[in-house]
């Protein structure tokens, strides 16, 4: 709606359904598969949004996507990515990360690490980045009711975001250089 030409790249299996009436580019393959990123990124990117997400902890399909993504970018020269990543990747000032604090859930561990292996992947590289930290996604109603904060985790908040507040974020700052190269911590506020 506001006027960018979007492409998206989609597993085979996703549903495209609330697609279909959008004006934007479909193109169906696998972040795990050079081809498929080649054929997303030919068209004059600015900006790449990686929502990669498993459902399985242990296939290291976000940790090798990214890899793929940042080695198509360099190649194209694309030097702006936003990413959704996990909320263990924040920084805790006792045990250095929220991932490595007591209370963080042990059967998130495996795909926290993962975000984080994904994340280690882009702050090496030469990418301008905003990696964007939610608690936890939900679907919901878009609200605008969110606080962002760098580094940390937001305390206090509520456990969790909707798909669509992490989306109008993302599209606030695609043309910002605002939290340039930081983990940004997503939430909705208490009401």
């Amino acid at each position: 709606s506001e006027g960018h030409k979007v492409i998206t790249l989609v597993r085979n299996t996703s549903n495209l359904q609330v697609l279909n009436d959008l004006p934007i580019t479909i193109l169906k393959g696998d972040v795990l598969d050079s081809t498929s990123l080649e054929n997303a990124m030919l068209d004059n990117i600015e900006v790449v949004i990686s929502v990669i997400g498993s459902d399985k902890n242990i296939d290291y399909v976000i940790e090798n996507g990214m890899r793929n993504i940042i080695s198509t970018m360099q190649k194209h020269q694309i030097n702006k990515l936003i990413a959704i990543g996990g909320a263990g990747i924040l920084r805790n000032e006792e045990h250095g990360l929220l991932l490595y604090t007591p209370h963080f859930p042990s059967f998130l561990k495996p795909m926290a690490e993962q975000h984080l292996n994904a994340w280690e992947i882009v702050a090496d590289s030469s990418i301008n980045y905003t990696y964007i930290c939610p608690p936890r996604m939900v679907d919901g109603s878009f609200s605008d009711e969110y606080i962002t904060q760098e580094d940390f985790p937001i305390e206090e908040m509520a456990g969790k975001v909707s798909y669509e507040s992490c989306a109008d974020y993302i599209v606030r700052i695609l043309d910002t250089k605002l939290f340039k190269n930081k983990r940004i911590s997503i939430n909705h506020k208490n009401k």
